[in-house]
């Protein structure tokens, strides 16, 4: 229950209202809404589980499509078909609802990405390096001339 009331200061006019709960429900009501939580809370549990499940396997099956399509990405033409097996399996898996194999295929693919993505750090290092070597290979060919010089006022 609640009691607001207010005053006009201009008119000098006080309003006022209560507000009280006219459909409450019954001792008895709730309790048995209780109950029924209760004896449902294996069953909430176990559907909140796949939601999580679903929703981590689709995050993660964009990102990999993503990674995959992105045309920087520089790994053998293996690494990228493994990777595109194991993400379609994990999609298949989603789609049919098959929950209790949506971890296994995400940890499998989880293993896979991250060896391609070594594969591509281990490449682009690589690359770096080889760049370095031809900067300072370039570096040491300039003429490079030694001179003297004394200044005149």
């Amino acid at each position: 229950i609640v009691h607001v009331s207010a005053l006009d200061k201009g008119t000098n006019k006080k309003q006022s209202i209560t507000i009280s709960n006219s459909s409450g429900l019954s001792e008895e009501e709730i309790q048995q809404m209780v109950k029924d939580a209760e004896e449902n809370k294996e069953a909430d549990d176990k559907r909140r589980k796949e939601v999580e499940l679903k929703n981590k396997a689709e995050q993660f099956i964009n990102q990999i499509t993503e990674t995959l399509e992105n045309e920087e990405v520089k790994v053998s033409d293996e690494e990228k078909a493994e990777v595109t097996k194991l993400r379609d399996e994990l999609q298949e898996a989603l789609d049919n609802e098959k929950y209790d194999e949506l971890e296994d295929k995400i940890s499998e693919l989880e293993k896979a990405a991250q060896a391609m993505s070594e594969a591509m750090y281990q490449q682009a290092a690589e690359a770096a390096e080889q760049e370095a070597d031809t900067d300072t290979q370039a570096s040491a060919d300039d003429d490079v001339v030694d001179a003297e010089f004394t200044e005149k006022e």
